[in-house]
């Protein structure tokens, strides 16, 4: 994690950012509704005007879609968008927001690792183009993934337990039964 001094206050002020929000899901009545918007706030309040960032921003993407598989329309977008130089900096509220597969998150990495992407700036913490910081961009990737994939296990897990009691966990009762 980089350390704030004068020569990254600088380079902060030199990069050209792309702000990434991100919530899981596309459906508009789910839990994660206000999401997105708290994740602006967030930034724009606790980073981005305390920096003085706001001139440097090129792009904000607000993307509701899982980040399990690869192929999100705006995430695709910012990365070509980075690879044509327009960009070579992301703003965004925690890293796993940006993958939480392997495949993204090497992307990621691999354009940091050929000077594409300059830095990654979450809430707390800033990951910096060098081998430690790259490893630990890496590393809260990989975590993502694990921890998404292990609540999974815990669904499935769940119900079974579930159907080993009688209930049917797909919601669905049998013929001439109803929810009371």
């Amino acid at each position: 994690m980089a350390f704030f001094n004068q020569n990254l206050q600088n380079e902060l002020k030199s990069c050209k950012f792309i702000v990434y929000l991100r919530r899981s899901s596309q459906d508009n009545e789910d839990k994660q509704m206000r999401s997105i918007e708290g994740q602006e706030q967030d930034l724009k309040t606790g980073i981005i005007q305390r920096l003085h960032l706001e001139k440097n921003i090129v792009e904000w993407y607000r993307e509701s879609q899982t980040a399990f598989e690869t192929g999100r329309p705006y995430f695709n977008e910012m990365v070509e968008r980075i690879r044509s130089d327009e960009a070579d900096a992301v703003i965004v509220w925690h890293s796993n927001r940006i993958a939480r597969n392997t495949e993204d998150g090497g992307l990621f990495c691999h354009l940091m690792k050929k000077n594409k992407l300059k830095l990654v700036l979450t809430m707390y913490q800033i990951f910096e183009n060098n081998p430690h910081d790259k490893a630990d961009l890496m590393d809260d990737f990989t975590r993502a993934t694990e921890n998404s994939d292990e609540k999974s296990e815990m669904v499935k897990r769940g119900n079974r337990t579930k159907l080993g009691l009688g209930y049917i966990p797909s919601g669905r009762l049998p013929e001439g039964y109803m929810h009371a």
